[in-house]
């Protein structure tokens, strides 16, 4: 019998880079670091400059 695939095995990402715009946003913010997770090399941007300074 086959086993389901796993969440990090569908989502394996590694080697990638993905480019997330609207990253000052919950939605945006909560998406880079889900693809960071998922071995994501990420870009972020934003109109925001104020979320990324600290």
């Amino acid at each position: 019998m086959d086993q389901e695939p796993t969440t990090p095995r569908l989502f394996d990402l590694r080697g990638n880079t993905a480019l997330m715009t609207g990253a000052s946003g919950y939605l945006g913010g909560a998406m880079a670091r889900a693809l960071a997770e998922a071995g994501s090399r990420v870009v972020v941007t934003s109109r925001n400059r104020c979320y990324f300074s600290s």
